[in-house]
């Protein structure tokens, strides 16, 4: 219900549906006397990369990371078994992206109508009905009554040239690249190679930039337009990471069913009746531990009870009666 609502509020503000305020221009402004000349990066482009770039990504790393549990375990498991693993966990991820992601594409919006600023090609799209003459083209004369004329362009087009701030696609590209490379770094294997994961980052990097930059070459939005877009990206990308995916932490063994039957996964949970986070002390640990960035200084039980530990000379009697326990039963 969540998302379509979002998606009912977004085709209602696209498609101007809910009335929107419009403000007025100087005539004799340069900065929105541009020439409109089309987009470098269409919004469908945008978003056919925004949603499947994505979803690719997620998918390869989880099934990377299913593929080196089995064989760190001695399972078996082909191509196949191992992507359907990675399934699981990636399309918990890529859930969780996706509702960030409306809500980005809807704050964007909802700016761009209560702003109502004027894009560099305003004159050129919307030509306006105002009184600018050659005669006063010196004269910054405020203009908040008129109508726009172009009939060449949709009415869609023309609405738009008054929608310039902040641009949506810095917000949504800043949001899906800062998302998938936080999740390269935390997700992604770090015996793979060293420059595996920079260059994966650098590629989505480029996404952005090639995304938000060209909003200014092509004159379709200002610098500071770009600037709010990339803020408002950059907000979104780290609240839905922190607050949503938890830093992108969760159990080992999760989502491969060939693990959970397997003798090395008893104790960790079969996904029925024990939780599935590892045990911290004999107790389960609020954050996943197998994450190194949710808890660094976790230490299993086991390690803590060894009798090579620097404590074990420490101990009571009662203690080491307990520690013998300990080692009998497991």
């Amino acid at each position: 219900m969540f998302v379509l609502a979002v998606l009912a509020l977004l085709a209602a503000v696209e498609f101007g549906v809910m009335p929107s305020p419009r403000t007025g221009f100087y005539c004799n402004d340069p900065k929105i006397n541009f020439e409109f000349r089309g987009d470098t990066v269409s919004t469908s482009v945008l978003l056919a990369g925004s949603f499947t770039l994505p979803w690719i990504t997620l998918w390869l790393v989880e099934s990377t990371m299913a593929f080196a549990r089995r064989r760190s375990r001695g399972g078996a498991g082909g191509v196949l078994g191992c992507l359907r693993s990675g399934a699981r966990p990636a399309g918990r991820w890529y859930r969780e992206y996706v509702l960030g992601l409306g809500v980005v594409m809807f704050v964007t919006d909802a700016m761009k109508l209560l702003v109502s600023e004027p894009r560099p090609h305003f004159l050129d799209t919307c030509r306006p009905d105002a009184n600018c003459t050659l005669a006063a083209r010196d004269v910054w004369t405020w203009v908040d009554d008129f109508e726009c004329t172009n009939k060449r362009q949709s009415a869609y087009h023309v609405r738009d040239s008054m929608r310039s701030f902040p641009s949506g696609h810095t917000s949504v590209s800043v949001y899906t690249s800062l998302f998938i490379m936080i999740f390269l770094r935390r997700r992604m294997l770090r015996d793979v190679t060293l420059l595996l994961v920079p260059w994966l980052q650098g590629l989505f990097l480029l996404w952005t930039l090639t995304c938000s930059l060209t909003r200014i070459t092509d004159h379709r939005h200002h610098w500071w337009d770009v600037l709010a877009g990339s803020l408002l990206g950059v907000f979104s990308a780290l609240y839905t990471i922190r607050m949503f995916c938890e830093d992108f932490c969760e159990d080992e063994d999760d989502g491969d069913e060939s693990l959970r039957s397997s003798p090395e996964g008893l104790g960790r949970g079969d996904g029925k009746s024990l939780p599935s986070r590892p045990l911290l002390n004999g107790h389960v640990h609020g954050k996943d531990c197998s994450c190194p960035m949710a808890c660094p200084d976790a230490v299993p039980a086991r390690r803590l009870l060894s009798s090579s530990s620097s404590c074990a000379s420490s101990l009571t009697a009662a203690e080491e009666r307990e520690l013998r326990e300990v080692s009998t039963t497991s």
